[in-house]
């Protein structure tokens, strides 16, 4: 009996030091491992590890006293990250918390003080200072850097303003489907896509990047191995759809160019390493043709609106109203009076008083572009935050912030059950946000949300005042020859 009892309190015991150093480890909580520019520099990654035995929630927050309820999900000992967007005159502090401990996050201006750069995203640990030379033969200003496949966002927001983003077909195999979709959603945003197929690679490699199919590798013909003496072994480029042929040599595409959105994807029959400087990089490397400037011109016609206004339905002012109104009561004689009008008012200011979270979505007016399966948006939202102090808007995950006027940072992150994506602002009661936006949409995704194709993309849950959506018809590309390589003895 004693025995037993001893070993009742000793497993009492060690429950309650369990549940102890669980508790004490609650207090351990994540640790940010990294906060750096990424992407194409236009994102703060911040990148943090669940340092405790138990899951845990973690978000990003502009006030650290929120709760953490809608945030990520972070497994014990798991990373996790956000990409931190911000662009404008003026943002929030933001604050990265799980439980209860809040630490800064050292958000920075989307804005980039050089032109964002050239990607190589590659598994690759040489050959940078090789394709850097080549790309300063075609574009001498754009600088290159090297982004491990690990280290591809997957939210396209923080990829989209680079112009030039280099990946072989095997290294596109091994990327995740999330990333995949952030290079596409990228080339429709507007950068150019170049893939190299000097490696072996499964036929349907390239499916629903491109239209074009890899064949069978074989040796170079005479033509391409005078042009490009390293190659030892190129690739057959099946051309199908919308793709075309830029260069030729020996009968067959050297290079292949395809307009995928605003932006291109390019498919190279060779390895990056076996080029040199010739037609074939030249035009490999070049930048995109047209720029956005007819695009945008619309928004350009737009009235900036004022940054701070008056608004009657502020809590301050509808505060201060009520009160000075209160103080007619107190001259009466009568208390029972006094005090059963009062109530009465007070009764009569809580059904009357304006409910909710004081957020008015004015005017939304959208720029639509259609491109295959996807539709793409440029957008202008107006917000109204009628009540002071920070905010934060729940946006849908297809969206990037394009700018913001007088400023607002943009939130993402994901983990296995959901994608987490938001904008946060600041400000005074009757504050204006000119929320700037680009985003790609499924046509099965924009049909889902409206029975009218051509209707505008909300990127938030709030019904707009005023709606307006406008067709752009994208100029196809203009259909030039390909250039046919000369072969020895022939004139180029």
């Amino acid at each position: 009996m004693r025995l037993g009892l001893n070993l009742f309190n000793l497993l009492i015991l060690f429950c309650f030091l369990t549940r102890w150093a669980l508790a004490k480890d609650e207090t351990q909580v994540v640790q940010p491992v990294k906060q750096m520019p990424f992407g194409d520099g236009s994102a703060l990654l911040v990148e943090v590890e669940n340092q405790q035995v138990l899951t845990t929630h973690l978000d990003v927050l502009p006030d650290p006293s929120w709760p953490t309820d809608e945030g990520l999900q972070v497994e014990s000992y798991e990373k996790s990250r956000f990409l931190v967007q911000c662009a404008g005159e003026v943002w929030p502090n933001l604050w990265i918390k799980t439980g209860h401990r809040a630490l800064p996050v050292e958000s920075q201006p989307m804005h980039m003080a050089k032109s964002p750069p050239a990607l190589w995203v590659t598994s690759a640990n040489r050959g940078r200072a090789n394709l850097e030379k080549l790309l300063h033969f075609v574009q001498p200003d754009l600088p290159l850097e090297h982004r491990a496949l690990g280290d591809v966002p997957e939210s396209f927001g923080a990829l989209r303003f680079a112009p030039l983003i280099l990946i072989d077909s095997q290294d596109w195999g091994l990327l995740t489907p999330d990333a995949k979709k952030s290079l596409r959603d990228a080339v429709l945003a507007g950068s150019v896509l170049v893939v190299s197929t000097g490696y072996e690679s499964d036929e349907d490699a390239l499916s629903g990047l491109t239209h074009v199919r890899l064949g069978p590798s074989g040796r170079p013909g005479a033509a391409l191995a005078h042009a490009l003496p390293r190659v030892s072994s190129r690739r057959e480029l099946k051309l199908q759809g919308d793709a075309r042929a830029l260069v030729m040599a020996d009968g067959l595409p050297v290079l292949t160019e395809e307009q995928r959105g605003l932006g291109l994807v390019r498919v190279l029959a060779v390895s990056l390493s076996d080029l040199m400087d010739g037609p074939v990089l030249q035009k490999a490397l070049a930048p995109r043709g047209p720029s956005l400037e007819k695009a945008l011109s619309w928004f350009e016609q737009l009235p900036v609106p004022s940054s701070v206004g008056s608004s009657f339905f502020s809590w301050r002012v509808w505060f201060f109203c009520l009160s000075l109104a209160a103080l007619l009561f107190f001259p009466l004689r009568s208390k029972a009076l006094r005090w059963c009008l009062l109530g009465l008012w007070g009764l009569l200011a809580f059904v009357i008083a304006p409910t909710g979270n004081f957020t008015r979505l004015e005017r939304l007016q959208t720029l639509q572009l259609r491109s295959g399966q996807e539709n793409l948006y440029f957008g202008v939202a107006d917000v109204r935050f009628s009540k002071g102090g920070v905010h934060s808007l729940m946006l849908k995950p297809e969206v990037a912030l394009e700018d913001s006027v007088p400023g607002a940072c943009t939130v993402w992150g994901k983990d296995a059950a959901h994608a987490l994506s938001k904008l946060v602002i600041s400000g005074e009661p009757g504050t204006l946000l000119r929320f700037a936006f680009f985003a790609v949409v499924s046509s099965d995704a924009a049909r889902a949300a409206s029975e009218d194709s051509n209707q505008a993309f909300n990127p938030f849950e709030l019904t707009p005042k005023i709606t307006q959506n406008e067709l752009f018809q994208w100029p196809a590309l203009e259909q030039t020859p390909a250039t046919e390589l000369p072969k020895p003895g022939e004139s180029g």
